[in-house]
């Protein structure tokens, strides 16, 4: 199938295959690519791992007193590691501005605050970055190292992705390759596609984890 070619020859070079691949039917890529990568974690379930750890566990260690901050989850990571894979002012600034937020008001409230209070803290301390960066930082210049170095971009944060899932959990080598089929599979469809679809595809996985945690 030209999707699922398209899947796997796009890692090769994200930058001129983004421009240079052609476009398909959205809905169609996006159950493709939610296929592919069920598939891909399948095999990658067969990896030992060292992890076992409750849903409700996390969620008592941070004190959240409903499960609303799950469905912000997609969201906030979507803005965070992939609305920014579309160059633009407004979304590198926004991008850019939510990861400074969210350092500090990590760093200043480390597990003091439960995960609903975490992203409301860091999107409201985002705004005055975000006007900041767009106006007074971003420029074409800027713009032109990003474009230039997409490549970097595109794989640093499917990596960081990746990583930010153990900041309150040990490393794990079969988890940390399932996120990063989930961070590419993301970012794939980010690209190709609209960024409504990467934020329900990113609920789609983590509504087991929903449901476990209910």
């Amino acid at each position: 199938m030209p999707m699922i070619r398209d899947y796997f020859i796009f890692i090769q070079n994200p930058r001129k295959n983004s421009i240079s691949m052609k476009q398909r039917n959205a809905f169609i890529s996006f159950i493709s690519v939610l296929l592919i990568t069920y598939v891909l974690v399948f095999f990658i379930s067969f990896i030992p791992s060292n992890i076992a750890f409750n849903v409700k566990d996390i969620v008592t260690t941070r004190d959240s007193k409903n499960l609303l901050f799950l469905l912000i989850i997609p969201l906030y990571e979507e803005l965070l590691f992939r609305l920014g894979l579309k160059i633009s002012a407004l979304h590198i600034s926004f991008s850019i501005s939510l990861l400074i937020s969210s350092i500090i008001v990590n760093l200043v409230f480390f597990n003091e605050l439960d995960l609903l209070k975490f992203y409301l803290f860091s999107f409201m301390l985002a705004l005055p970055f975000f006007l900041g960066f767009k106006n007074f930082v971003y420029s074409e210049k800027i713009e032109k190292i990003l474009l230039k170095r997409y490549n970097y971009l595109f794989f640093s944060t499917i990596i960081l992705f990746a990583l930010s899932h153990f900041l309150y959990l040990g490393f794990d080598f079969s988890a940390f390759l399932t996120y990063l089929v989930y961070g590419y599979s993301l970012s794939f469809l980010r690209v190709t596609t609209k960024f409504l679809y990467c934020v329900i595809l990113h609920f789609i996985f983590i509504a087991p984890v929903i449901f476990q945690a209910l």
